[in-house]
């Protein structure tokens, strides 16, 4: 206010408020803020009366913004402002609630499902796709090939949604526990880098555990062809450091783990011999005893695969190493005790997996080196016995290792 009558002067000699502005910012030191605020003042407040309380402003203002510096500066204070705001807020705001809470999700309940393929290789990493990436092709397509090392191959594959729980089996006989959701989608990832195994120990079978419900037993079948059946709540599903699974000889290892309430189970050999047996007059044996023998196996023969057998069930789809499949109608093979050799299903001598078909889902074709997914039609039918018809391109080198359900 002092220098009023310079300001003054610097607006009249000014030509437009632009250049004013611009003159009271270099002249005066003001910021634009200022300027515009000068510029737009009227002549009665420059009366006495009116400076007065300008005045009187400009010392509050200064005064506060000291204050505001000294609390920003001092941890102590800022820390009660911050107190008092929030007891400020609560006093006006804080009235009883008006909604419910009814249910509490769980995590499962806020994560999008999707549908995986996690392949195990013998290096001991997962390969993890979605399958909705995966299109259908016709019988003797190539498939999605896997980046794998010159002496790496694919030895398991499993379908599941990333909210289901997996039970890893070893060669040791051991069982470890894991999410499917702890893989990551699109990376090589190594099962010892996830769950604690030990000195040579590798992954032989993993299991989805999501859709066990209230089964009541787990039936384990093993290349030798002998089955254990225990009581499920002898197994604790919830832990990454490995636990007896059953006691195995030296040269046994676990082929197949099934969730059952006494249903039908169907084994598959090598040497394409396939029997259906009830598994209700087994005995529930304790966790580490051996088992029984479930299927009779000629000498050099060995069990690949076993799968529960809905009621439901119209056919068996059976495929070889070599990529040949065939579906058979299931009223050819009949219901027999276990220890049983069964009959030929498939003309080649060496068959890797066979999957009960209830519907017309497409079928995951899986291979020690690609995957790919096939229409239930594109697989020939035919009688018990019959050689089958080529499902995938293969190398010299690999082999078909699985078939699963979309």
């Amino acid at each position: 206010m002092a220098s009023i009558d310079e300001v003054v002067h610097t607006i009249k000699s000014s030509q437009s408020t632009a250049s004013a502005s611009k003159a009271l910012q270099e002249k005066f030191l003001l910021d634009a803020d200022q300027a515009k605020a000068v510029l737009a003042m009227k002549l009665s407040k420059l009366a006495h009366l009116e400076v007065r309380k300008l005045e009187e402003e400009c010392d509050n203002l200064t005064k506060k913004a000291e204050g505001i510096r000294n609390i920003l500066n001092d941890d102590t204070l800022l820390k009660k402002e911050i107190e008092k705001g929030l007891q400020e807020v609560a006093k006006k705001f804080g009235d009883a609630r008006r909604t419910k809470i009814l249910n509490l999700v769980g995590e499962e309940d806020i994560i999008e499902k999707k549908q995986l393929s996690l392949s195990f290789t013998n290096k001991g990493a997962v390969f993890v796709t979605e399958t909705s990436t995966l299109y259908a092709q016709k019988r003797n397509g190539v498939g999605a090939k896997f980046k794998l090392e010159n002496d790496e191959f694919i030895v398991d594959n499993i379908i599941g949604e990333n909210t289901n729980q997996i039970l890893f089996f070893t060669s040791h006989g051991n069982y470890y526990h894991m999410k499917m959701g702890d893989f990551i989608v699109g990376e090589k990832q190594y099962l010892n880098n996830l769950v604690t195994l030990l000195p040579y120990e590798t992954i032989k079978n993993a299991t989805v555990i999501s859709k066990i419900g209230q089964k009541k037993y787990i039936i384990f079948v093993t290349k030798n062809g002998i089955i254990k059946k225990s009581e499920l709540s002898e197994y604790n599903m919830k832990r990454r450091v490995g636990a007896i699974a059953l006691t195995l000889n030296k040269d046994d290892e676990i082929m197949s783990v099934l969730f059952t309430d006494d249903e039908e189970i169907g084994l598959l050999s090598s040497r394409a011999y396939f029997i259906m047996i009830e598994t209700s007059p087994i005995r529930p044996i304790g966790r580490t005893a051996r088992g029984v023998i479930g299927m009779k196996l000629n000498e050099g023969d060995s069990v690949v695969s076993a799968r529960i057998i809905p009621k439901n069930t119209k056919e068996i789809l059976s495929i070889s190493e070599k990529g040949y499949s065939k579906r058979t109608d299931i009223t050819e093979f009949r219901l027999t005790g276990r220890g049983t050799k069964g009959v030929k299903i498939q003309k080649e001598e060496v068959l890797c997996d066979f999957l009960p078909i209830v519907d017309n889902s497409d079928i995951l074709v899986s291979s020690t080196s690609a995957q790919i997914r096939v229409k239930l039609d594109d697989f020939a039918k035919s009688g018990r016995g019959a050689q089958g018809t080529k499902t995938i391109k293969m190398t010299e080198t690999s082999k078909v290792i699985g078939i699963s359900k979309f």
